[in-house]
């Protein structure tokens, strides 16, 4: 009641951190669950100057639209947010599009896209921030293209997270000789 009382009088003012009030709000109901209260709360807000959380502003839009079982209106919104610039909201727009494609029963659909996705973050050089901000993405679309399509080999990857040994491979190979790892009890 108080932050929807801050938010009526922020718009009444005129004041220019309304849009980014409204949103808030309109997530505060999302994480109550009160998903018919938030839609109208971030549609208000998107579009508007959201100081560069607009991709959060959508998502959340998207989620509260599936939660509400408008799965088209999900789509449009994940398809969206894989259009904005910056911070890996291309991959997460399209890891959010397949699982509501998913969903519908698209699933060649889905796949077509958990592949893309894979690949191009795959593709990328280590030093690619863009990239590293999609890796954990990359591990929720492999779990589901494993889940869509078990026999995809890029579904049934190892990957470092869940095994130790190759975390391991991995670090050496990125610091090559530049640090001596040490085992537990050797000085330094």
């Amino acid at each position: 009641a108080a932050l929807a009382a801050a938010v009526q009088a922020a718009n009444a003012a005129g004041l220019p951190f309304a849009p980014i009030a409204r949103m808030q709000r309109g997530m505060a109901l999302y994480d109550l669950g009160r998903y018919a209260e938030a839609k109208p709360a971030l549609e208000s807000a998107i579009g508007s100057d959201l100081a560069g959380l607009e991709g959060r502003a959508i998502e959340t839009l998207g989620f509260c639209l599936e939660s509400l079982n408008d799965l088209p209106g999900a789509l449009r919104r994940f398809e969206e947010l894989a259009r904005l610039e910056g911070d890996g909201w291309r991959d997460l727009g399209a890891y959010h599009q397949a699982r509501v494609l998913r969903r519908q029963n698209q699933n060649d659909r889905a796949k077509d896209l958990l592949r893309r996705l894979i690949e191009r973050v795959d593709r990328a050089r280590p030093d690619d921030t863009a990239a590293a901000a999609s890796r954990a993405v990359v591990e929720q679309a492999r779990a589901l293209l494993h889940e869509i399509a078990p026999e995809d080999p890029l579904g049934r990857q190892q990957h470092a997270a869940s095994d130790p040994a190759a975390l391991m491979r991995m670090l050496r190979q990125q610091l090559g000789d530049r640090v001596q790892l040490q085992r537990p009890g050797q000085g330094g």
